[in-house]
């Protein structure tokens, strides 16, 4: 007979051989930054805080969101992730787009919405 607390041991250490890392990631839902049209890029840093294995990429994904940066590729818990917004060849208005964040390994993923207005 296999003790409880034994029985979670295995079940941990079958979770992270197989890749489900299990974890969770805690970043803002969204940001907001504003720049002049034709002005200066803007910046905003972002803390990632909560729990998962290794390291986290991140990523912005939409083709139309040109505009839109992230750095560094890959972050740890307690880094600062920034991100950028360029408004050179945007028009006036309100744009929005997202970063992604996802663990290297298990499953999961984190959108952190960014709504750009150019004056």
């Amino acid at each position: 007979m296999v003790c409880t607390a034994c029985r979670y041991v295995i079940l941990i250490s079958m979770l992270l051989i197989l890749g489900g890392c299990p974890g969770t990631l805690q970043v803002p839902k969204e940001v907001s930054l504003a720049a002049s049209a034709k002005g200066e890029p803007v910046s905003t840093k972002v803390v990632v805080t909560g729990s998962y294995c290794e390291s986290a990429k991140t990523e912005v994904r939409e083709k139309h969101a040109k505009w839109l940066s992230v750095a560094p590729a890959n972050v740890k818990l307690g880094d600062e992730v920034t991100i950028t917004a360029d408004p050179a060849a945007l028009d006036p208005g309100t744009h929005e787009g997202s970063v992604y964040l996802y663990p290297d390994k298990g499953s999961g993923m984190w959108t952190i919405q960014v709504k750009f207005v150019v004056r």
